[in-house]
């Protein structure tokens, strides 16, 4: 889609998908980091401590580690980014929108697409808005709520203006 700006870049800042982003000088180059104005990171600490496991032992001796979050902030602010993280209201409060129980709590988790579609749709979208959703293909990580987006995503049709491109 050409024309369009990356305005807010959602990221999992935790674990191996983090780490990748901060070992990979070519990342921090890349169009959608120059072209984002802010960046929302999915987790706070305090939503780590509680729903990310813990990194066994010997993977941590190998340098991984759940929490990325202070390295991420410095080099995203590094490049000149505003950087916020998502609080612990906000991620249950979406864990619970798709209908998902503490129960379910470390066995299922929303994407990263999933809680920037719903800051969109919450935070700034209007009944002028033309919000338009590209490549969200409910599919990834097994671990993730997919179904249940899915879901959710058909019941907001109802409510807010926007289009799904493959």
């Amino acid at each position: 889609m050409t024309g369009v700006k990356t305005s807010i870049l959602f990221i999992n800042n935790s674990d191996k998908p983090m780490q990748n982003r901060l070992e990979n000088e070519a990342y921090w180059k890349s169009d959608i980091v120059n072209a984002a104005e802010k960046i929302v990171f999915v987790y706070n600490r305090a939503v780590i401590k509680k729903y990310v496991k813990p990194i066994n032992w010997h993977r941590q001796l190998r340098g991984r580690r759940a929490d990325w979050t202070r390295d991420a902030f410095e080099a995203y602010s590094n490049v000149g980014k505003y950087v916020r993280a998502l609080s612990l209201q906000e991620y249950e409060d979406g864990y619970r929108e798709l209908g998902l129980s503490d129960k379910d709590a470390m066995k299922k988790f929303p994407s990263t697409g999933y809680y920037g579609i719903r800051y969109v749709l919450r935070e700034i979208a209007n009944d002028k808005s033309q919000i338009s959703i590209c490549g969200f293909s409910f599919e990834g990580w097994a671990k993730h709520s997919w179904s249940e987006e899915r879901h959710w995503l058909e019941k907001q049709k109802n409510a807010y203006n926007f289009k799904i491109w493959p």
